[in-house]
């Protein structure tokens, strides 16, 4: 309980500690529980070899179990045993037709993965005869098609994913996809329109608002007059952060703070950008993007010194925490 207590509170190490203790704690009857949690914790924290040797260890197989287990294997880049894994779990383990169809199209992404873009296409459909797809699948189904440049599927498959039931639980996945959409066949004004939309229907949506911001910035290159709709991306991010829920992480605020301090930039706004890039670094300090929006707010600035450590952080090929620390300016 303590550990998936730290988990909600994004405190991820400390939740990992606890799940670790757990596998060492519990007996037979519950230690397949704890080692779920735990590989799921190593999951998140990118300790994709120790997650997979913790989710092999599992003695009896179930849908999470091997769910967690082919995710795993599928960070851990061993593509073709998390898609073995996969397609076992779709034919033994499957609780339904919903689950089988998402299974499927886990598959079906680690063929994309391997360089089989048709072979992906044949399981996303296979994935559709299993049961009315869900969101996420038709949003990776989208991705595909963009990807791939197939219109078709593409308008195919945004002319029905609006009916799908589970579209409000997932509804920031929903607008995120189709803003890019949008904006993929040139149409700006009208990825703005859809998405401000959303936005006036759950103004206390964080996401939604964040969404907005990004949608904004993508189309500013499109713009005869791009500083009023900068304008309106950084009070869009700023509205986000306001907004932001107790459940959102460190990763998560930090994005939000890369974009207020790359629209600040763009509206000329030196010292504001800095300020909140400087929040970024210091709220996700292995984050690479949180080191660029940095380097870029400090570029108007006469210190190259200290935008050259930035360079140095942001360039260099492998970086641990510790290190990244170190080299902070702060």
């Amino acid at each position: 309980m303590l550990g998936i207590l730290k988990e909600r509170l994004g405190l991820y190490v400390g939740a990992a500690k606890c799940f670790r203790k757990a596998v060492n704690l519990s007996s037979n009857e519950h230690c397949d529980m704890a080692r779920i949690n735990y590989g799921r914790l190593l999951i998140k924290l990118g300790h994709y070899q120790k997650a997979v040797e913790i989710c092999s260890d599992v003695q009896e197989s179930s849908f999470k179990s091997g769910i967690w287990y082919a995710l795993a294997l599928y960070k851990d880049m061993q593509f073709e045993e998390s898609s073995c894994i996969y397609l076992a779990i779709a034919e033994h383990l499957a609780e339904d037709k919903f689950s089988m169809g998402d299974v499927l199209a886990c598959v079906a992404i680690i063929k994309y993965v391997l360089g089989k873009p048709e072979l992906a296409k044949e399981m996303f459909i296979e994935s559709f005869s299993q049961s009315l797809p869900t969101a996420k699948v038709m949003y990776a189904l989208i991705a595909l098609g963009v990807l791939q440049k197939d219109q078709p599927l593409v308008a195919l498959t945004l002319s029905k994913i609006e009916d799908l039931e589970d579209v409000p639980k997932s509804i920031e996945d929903f607008i995120t996809v189709l803003s890019y959409v949008h904006i993929y066949q040139g149409n700006y004004m009208k990825a703005i329109r859809k998405t401000s939309e959303m936005v006036h229907l759950l103004p206390n949506n964080s996401s939604l608002w964040f969404i907005l911001a990004l949608t904004l910035l993508h189309s500013l290159e499109y713009m005869n007059s791009p500083l009023p709709y900068a304008r309106a991306a950084n009070r869009a991010a700023l509205i986000a952060l306001e907004m932001r829920s107790l459940k959102d992480n460190h990763r998560q605020i930090s994005k939000i703070m890369c974009i207020i301090s790359h629209s600040f930039s763009l509206i000329r706004e030196k010292r504001a950008a800095l300020i909140s890039a400087q929040k970024a670094v210091h709220c996700t300090p292995d984050a690479r993007e949180c080191w660029m929006v940095l380097n870029k707010s400090l570029d108007a600035f006469p210190n190259k010194q200290a935008s050259n450590i930035c360079e140095e952080v942001l360039y260099s090929p492998s970086l641990t925490f510790e290190q990244i620390r170190t080299n902070s300016l702060f």
